[in-house]
């Protein structure tokens, strides 16, 4: 069975374990970082949110989503979809690939 293969961030803070999807953090920077862009007036507040990210984590981020999506399909061309091109394959798990989908 195949369930969300999204990469999750992982850190302690005040003694408490968090977990964060590595697409929601990707997804909130790029909506954030957007939002900056279109604004016409007052960038101070989006600046703020976003001295929160860090651009090198983003990319490594990034990365991590891109690899995960490429192990899965390698993973299920030589098993259960191993009759299917890479294109089919990532077209039938695209539903895993975000957390939005999997809820």
């Amino acid at each position: 069975e195949l369930g969300s293969i999204d990469p999750q961030m992982v850190y302690a803070e005040e003694k408490q374990v968090k977990r964060f999807s590595v697409y929601n953090i990707i997804k909130s920077y790029e909506e954030l970082f957007s939002s900056a862009v279109k604004e016409k007036g007052n960038l101070q507040p989006y600046l703020q949110q976003l001295s929160n990210y860090d651009a090198r984590e983003i990319a490594e981020f990034r990365s991590a989503l891109s690899l995960s999506e490429d192990i899965a399909v390698k993973a299920l061309k030589t098993g259960m979809l191993s009759g299917l091109s890479e294109k089919e394959i990532k077209k039938k798990i695209k539903d895993f690939l975000t957390p939005e989908k999997v809820k």
